[in-house]
């Protein structure tokens, strides 16, 4: 009997025990089912996340073959360039793109390392003729099997070019008559004397005064003498040169800077722009007649802009002192 006894208590605690082993090996089994199921949730969650991504983003997104060809693009494409995504597949990528910026992105596929990355900026042609200026970012995935391409992330900056091109136009130039202004005088020199060095011609600048402006602002109001101002700013510009360039550089003061221009062009010149302000103005209801003084300095090689620039409103002062004179310095001191 208690050999019986013992054979059944050791079956029962054999029976329960694996009972128990079952019974962790079911939780087991559940647990990892449930994780499981829920990495495949988050899967799916992860792709829907990134197609809604892919499907609403503002840049385009694509993927571009070794020979330079699309396998995938992003709908946004349309948004933006007007060309349904499924039309591009098979297209040259760099169809529409400008002659500089498709050869710069043909070097940047064929010498990009793989898994390297690049950023351009190009220019794109719309479907509509519209030219739109893009940020292009190259990714080198050609190795990668699970992409094998280029992927490229076009931004589009266009407006955000325009902005900042309005504000540094507006920073250079003078709001009134829309010439450059005085910070731009030292590019526009110095650049003036940089092309005409080896040639070794010398550079003219005309300072140019307007003589009774101020009674055209007392006796008829200071908006007939803006009008004059832009008048006179119009007629500076169709007078001088191709390649010269006049500047407002204060309220009733111009300056225009003359490359390759001797003694004798410069005066010749001045001449003609000294003719053409004292030319009526058509006013509102009335006319106005004002005149002009022009000084003369003429710079070489590394002269100053300050020195040269102080010789031609010395020589302007002195021909207004005597109108009919032009005085001016031939070589400013460096």
């Amino acid at each position: 009997m208690i050999v019986l006894s013992l054979a059944l208590a050791l079956a029962l605690t054999l029976a329960l025990t694996a009972g128990v082993a079952v019974v962790l090996l079911l939780r087991s089994r559940t647990r990892a089912l449930a994780r499981e199921q829920a990495a495949r949730r988050d899967l799916v969650s992860s792709e829907q996340r990134l197609g809604a991504l892919v499907q609403h983003a503002t840049d385009v997104l694509a993927i571009v073959d070794r020979a330079g060809r699309f396998t995938f693009v992003s709908p946004s494409v349309e948004r933006l360039f007007g060309i349904a995504a499924a039309d591009l597949i098979g297209a040259n990528a760099l169809d529409g793109v400008a002659v500089d910026g498709a050869h710069e992105l043909e070097r940047l596929r064929t010498g990009l390392p793989p898994y390297a990355c690049a950023e351009r900026e190009v220019v794109i042609r719309r479907s509509t003729g519209e030219v739109r200026r893009m940020v292009v970012t190259v990714t080198n995935r050609i190795e990668d099997p699970a992409v094998q391409g280029f992927v490229v992330n076009a931004h589009d900056v266009t407006d955000r070019r325009a902005f900042e091109e309005l504000l540094s136009h507006q920073a250079t130039h003078d709001d009134l008559t829309g010439l450059p202004n005085r910070s731009r005088l030292p590019d526009v020199f110095h650049d003036a004397l940089r092309a005409t060095s080896q040639g070794g011609k010398p550079v003219a600048v005309l300072f140019v005064d307007l003589d009774h402006f101020k009674q055209v602002n007392d006796d008829l109001g200071h908006e007939a003498g803006d009008e004059v101002l832009r008048l006179v700013a119009r007629r500076l510009g169709a007078a001088v040169r191709d390649g010269d360039t006049a500047l407002r550089v204060g309220g009733d003061e111009f300056v225009v800077v003359c490359p390759a221009a001797d003694e004798l062009v410069a005066r010749q010149l001045a001449d003609r722009l000294a003719s053409i302000v004292r030319q009526p103005y058509a006013l509102a209801g009335t006319t106005a007649t004002i005149g002009a003084s022009v000084g003369i300095a003429v710079a070489r090689d590394q002269a100053q802009l300050d020195t040269v620039l102080r010789e031609a409103d010395r020589a302007m002062y002195r021909h207004k002192a005597r109108p009919g004179a032009r005085a001016r310095r031939r070589e400013p001191a460096a």
